[in-house]
């Protein structure tokens, strides 16, 4: 057996070990418990098997053996501090499991025996996870670097550190502790590993900070512009250089192969030997000497976003250069951990996309969109984002306009953050459904044909410091059994009600001011809407509206405008919390059966 073969299983058989030893978290709650197993479930709790320090630990018959860190030279003192410890951790009592792994590894060093290293790396970890819970971060980072020290190939203690140094705001520290980490497990048939959701958070909450150019380590893929090519559907012009020989294998559906040239002794003046550039830029050309297949990979400059997507890796950086460039009618996939980014000003960079498929549709977390101008035109959403609660993309300072359909659709569990962007729609600007947990911050979604906001099903929202504007329909939409929270946000001269909650949705608003909507807070069914030092002003509808089994209440808010509500509401929502009441600048009406308000059968319903 080779010595790599020999590492990699002595580390999976010490992390098996190890795993038998450290605090075992529960997703669900903060309750540990530390389990001793032995290879026979029935076997008495006693029963000891000998340590093996080497690459493969064997017995006589030349059979392996269970090996468990806790025998050879074990101390029972340092036993009983460790399960005294696990004891109190699973009582939350958290100083008094760190004092009890302190003392066990005061006796680990008091003992001095090669064999309690690695219970003192188990002592290490459970300290720094006893250390974290009361909130002394550098503290356990400390722990959790010398439990590193001691076993490098235990992965535990490099993802607690990548966890500790990304929620202090090192984001760099915790991809690096990440990265090795994941360089030590045995990823899948995707390509994934156990870890591969904590680095893909490590690089959106980094990439939030400012440091995308930190988190994403891979090639600079650049994205030619198409040009005036862009408004007769097709990518960026072949450059021989760049793409190399254009044939069937290199063709994009738009190439005309037959009329091709090909390349002349001119065309390729300039090129190294190694296919390099001449010119020292970043961009790798076309060497013709070499096979198509072993060059391709090396490219760095391609004729639209999917060419590029194709190429690129994990972790790799996709730049589109100014200009416009066309989406060729088709969806990019994004299973990819990527940045994509415009070059220059926001409005420098623009995608033109035909299509009635969306541009983007995102299935994974770790994926960046930032600073792009979107123009969709079909109708299809412009970006759709659906998985599990690990996808977790962050889009960030874009313009976004769909003339045909709604501009951004947000499903599954996902759990995406939208910044800064400017958000126009034929339809709604942002609608969420199923369980997803969209957040939105400083965004501006105006304009829209329908509504700005719609939360739908089980879907929670949470949006802060947005404007939602001159909306043909309703500003925010809440239904279904959908929550949603808006802190700090701006609704005003909307068609319809600035907030229209019905089923048995739930919305809190706090901080918000809602003014010149026809209507202001409306609340259906069994609804609820609670409001906390907001400006309410119905227009020339009502400010409060209830109907049904609505609840609305309002703590110090000032409401302009007048209330229509059932007497219940009035004394146990409105009434009371300092709410000032002020009379309206203009009359107020039920608003007529016209525009935002008429009735249309819904295609989902029997209504």
């Amino acid at each position: 057996m080779g010595s790599n073969a020999m590492e990699t299983e002595h580390g999976q058989r010490t992390e098996e070990c190890l795993k038998l030893l450290e605090i075992r978290d529960s997703d669900d709650d903060d309750d540990a418990t530390c389990v001793i197993k032995t290879k026979e479930e029935d076997t008495e709790e006693d029963l000891r098997y000998t340590w093996d320090s080497s690459s493969i630990g064997s017995n006589k018959n030349g059979q392996t053996a269970v090996v468990n860190p806790l025998d050879g030279a074990m101390d029972s003192r340092i036993m009983e501090k460790k399960n005294k410890g696990n004891e109190c951790f699973a009582n939350k009592d958290y100083r008094g499991a760190l004092r009890c792994y302190l003392e066990g590894i005061e006796l680990c060093k008091e003992g001095g025996k090669e064999g309690l290293a690695n219970l003192l790396a188990v002592l290490n970890s459970n300290a720094s996870t006893a250390s974290s819970r009361l909130k002394k971060t550098d503290n356990a980072i400390q722990y959790a670097e010398e439990a590193h020290r001691i076993l490098p190939e235990w992965t535990k203690p490099l993802s607690r550190l990548a966890e500790l140094y990304m929620n202090k705001g090192d984001y760099v520290a915790a991809l690096d502790a990440c990265e090795k980490c994941e360089g030590l497990c045995r990823a899948s048939s995707t390509g994934r590993t156990e870890f591969t959701a904590l680095h893909d958070t490590i690089v959106v909450m980094g990439s939030q900070m400012g440091q995308s150019d930190a988190m994403f380590r891979g090639r600079r893929l650049e994205v030619r512009s198409a040009g005036e090519e862009a408004w007769l559907g097709k990518p960026a012009p072949h450059d021989p250089l760049l793409d190399g020989p254009l044939d069937e294998n290199t063709a994009l559906p738009s190439d005309d192969l037959d009329k091709v040239q090909a390349p002349t002794a001119s065309s390729q003046e300039g090129l190294l030997t190694d296919g390099t550039s001449v010119r020292g830029d970043a961009l790798a050309d076309w060497n013709f000497s070499n096979t198509a297949v072993a060059i391709q990979s090396r490219r760095t400059s391609f004729r639209c976003v999917k060419e590029a997507y194709d190429a690129a890796k994990d972790g790799d950086k996709i730049v589109l250069l100014q200009g416009t460039h066309n989406g060729l009618g088709v969806t990019v996939s994004i299973k990819k951990r990527i940045l994509i980014e415009g070059e220059g000003y926001l409005g420098e960079t623009v995608i033109d996309q035909r299509a009635n498929v969306p541009t983007f549709k995102i299935e994974r977390g770790g994926v960046v969109i930032r600073n792009i101008d979107l123009d969709q035109t079909g109708f299809r959403e412009a970006i759709l984002i659906d998985g599990d609660e690990h996808v977790n993309p962050l889009i960030e300072n874009c313009d976004l306009k769909c003339s045909g359909d709604d501009c951004i659709h947000i499903g599954g569990r996902s759990k995406p953050i939208v910044r800064l962007c400017k958000v126009n729609a034929k339809k709604t600007g942002i609608k969420s459904f199923d369980t997803s947990h969209p957040t939105l911050h400083g965004c501006f979604i105006e304009k829209c044909g329908t509504q700005g906001i719609e939360i739908m099903d089980k879907s929670v929202m949470m949006a802060t410091r947005c404007s939602i504007s001159s909306c043909e329909e309703d500003g925010v939409v809440v239904m279904g059994c959908a929550t949603g929270t808006l802190v700090q946000c701006k609704i005003n001269d909307n068609k319809g009600p600035g907030v229209d909650c019905s089923d048995n949705a739930v919305v809190t608003l706090r901080n918000c001011d809602i003014h010149d909507n026809v209507g202001g807070c409306w609340a259906w069914d069994s609804s609820e809407v609670h409001a906390e030092r907001c400006k309410l002003s119905g227009g020339p509808a009502h400010v409060i509206l209830s109907g049904g089994n609505g609840k609305i209440h309002a703590t110090r808010c000032d409401i302009n405008g007048v209330a229509h509500a059932p007497e219940k509401v009035w004394n146990d929502g409105l009434l009371h919390g300092n709410n000032s009441f002020h009379d309206p600048d203009t009359a107020v009406d039920f608003p007529i059966e016209a525009g935002a308000f008429v009735w249309e059968p819904s295609p989902y319903t029997s209504l």
